[in-house]
């Protein structure tokens, strides 16, 4: 008779380890607030490529206060917060498999491997304007993407210069006034 190999386990150590599970969860279930035990955690490492303006200082300080999450992680568009900072994600495939380390006392450690990569882009907020905001009066206004020039408009030459002057807008709602005014290009 051949004996089971070390990777083999027979029934009453499978029993014993589910035993062991089952205490496990039970003592950590019994530490639980009832607010906690609606809402599940899973951790998992992952790489991800960060583009925006992002302080690296800044960064490595939320990581160490725990203030770095992801959000609908199993969606297509997740999005990775950063303290107070969003940033919107899409998961790729990488080329091959990425090994991730954690330096640890002066060596690596070997930590997991991944196949995906959360690329992020830094998102720009804006509140959507609707009906309602307008028959109340209010707005909220949000400055346009940094990578656009605001400033500039093309000069048109046949303009008199005494046309181009700039003459505000007002607004058509009570409340704070809104000044939309012309802008000239910088010189």
């Amino acid at each position: 008779m051949s004996q089971p190999g070390p990777s083999h386990r027979n029934d009453e150590e499978m029993r014993e380890e589910d035993e062991k599970n089952e205490l496990n969860q039970e003592k950590r279930g019994n530490e639980l607030n009832d607010e906690d035990e609606d809402e599940e955690w899973e951790e998992q490492t992952c790489i991800v490529e960060i583009n925006g303006i992002l302080d690296a200082q800044a960064v490595q300080e939320a990581i160490k206060d725990n203030l770095v999450t992801v959000r609908n992680a199993a969606t297509n568009k997740p999005i990775l917060q950063v303290n107070n900072s969003l940033y919107m994600g899409n998961w790729e495939r990488c080329l091959g498999t990425d090994l991730i380390f954690k330096a640890k006392d002066g060596q690596l450690e070997f930590i997991a491997t991944s196949d995906k990569m959360l690329k992020t882009e830094k998102a720009l907020l804006s509140a959507p304007v609707n009906q309602e905001d307008e028959r109340m009066g209010t707005r909220e206004l949000s400055p346009p993407p940094m990578n656009q020039n605001c400033l500039s408009k093309k000069k048109d030459p046949s303009t008199p210069k005494q046309s181009r002057q700039r003459k505000p807008k007002e607004s058509s709602s009570p409340g704070i006034p809104v000044i939309d005014m012309d802008a000239e290009p910088i010189e």
